[in-house]
């Protein structure tokens, strides 16, 4: 829900890169994290983040594939986004 409501504002590549920046930037910020409170706080967004990340990729991919292949690349890119 989250996703469709900002590619509608967005542009799909263009949401995809802002999102992998915010993970780069809290995968940063949780390596200074001291408690694990602090931890747990980081880890939601991260979550949320990774969350919109995968779901990008994935309607990246099945729009740049062609038909015959579509169901491979996405077992694919699922099975490296595990």
């Amino acid at each position: 829900m989250l996703t469709r409501s900002l590619v509608r504002k967005f542009d799909e590549t263009a949401l995809l890169g802002r999102v992998l920046c915010l993970l780069g930037i809290t995968y940063a910020v949780s390596g200074f994290t001291q408690t694990v409170l602090q931890h747990g706080l980081v880890l939601i967004p991260l979550g949320v983040f990774s969350g919109i990340a995968n779901a990008l990729l994935s309607s990246l991919v099945s729009k740049v594939v062609d038909p015959a292949l579509r169901g491979g690349q996405l077992g694919i890119s699922a099975a490296l986004g595990a």
